[in-house]
């Protein structure tokens, strides 16, 4: 098989498996928000490992913040195993700020885009609209809509799982078909 098959195979695949994990992180968020937990805390605890065993493995010259960093990460990783909730909030938070941060850049940037007549200004207003109104939803799932805003992070992250994927998708059949259209000319 030549590169170019085995790419697009290999992209079918990913696009694929983004639209299962995307489904499946919508029809079962808690467990998607625990696994995520899990995923962090492992993370951190072999970050924290690999740097206690690096300071002890440097002989000669033994750096002190390499020691303090992995206590740290150690340190984290057990928070997050023992207060997973207060773990995942607190992703939940800093993410929806992020998206609201960025809602507001993206406007500004598409209110320059218009000062200087772009003529596709619109489609970064219309992605700073969703940036901002998605941060929001996440600030505000709980008190206006009743939803734990973890639940609401994890169906959002579904739902972009899936809009990746079914993306992908259409791009590789897009290039594929384009492809074959200059091979034939």
């Amino acid at each position: 098989m030549n590169m170019i098959a085995e790419a697009r195979t290999r992209q079918v695949m990913d696009a694929c498996l983004s639209l299962v994990f995307g489904v499946l992180l919508i029809l079962f968020p808690n467990i998607g928000a625990g696994a995520l937990s899990i995923v962090a805390a492992s993370i951190f605890y072999v970050v924290g490992a690999f740097y206690i065993f690096i300071y002890i493995w440097m002989f000669i010259y033994h750096d002190f913040f390499l020691l303090v960093r992995g206590f740290l990460f150690i340190m984290a990783a057990t928070l997050i195993m023992l207060y997973p909730a207060d773990f995942l909030l607190f992703v939940t938070i800093l993410t929806s700020i992020a998206l609201v941060v960025q809602g507001v850049y993206q406007f500004v940037y598409s209110m320059e885009l218009s000062s200087i007549k772009d003529k596709y200004w619109y489609v970064d207003f219309i992605y700073s609209l969703i940036l901002f109104l998605s941060g929001l939803m996440l600030l505000l799932s709980k008190p206006v809509f009743g939803i734990e805003a973890t639940v609401t992070y994890m169906i959002m992250a579904g739902i972009m799982f899936i809009v990746d994927g079914i993306f992908d998708l259409v791009i590789i059949y897009v290039l594929k078909r384009d492809f074959n259209f200059q091979e034939l000319k």
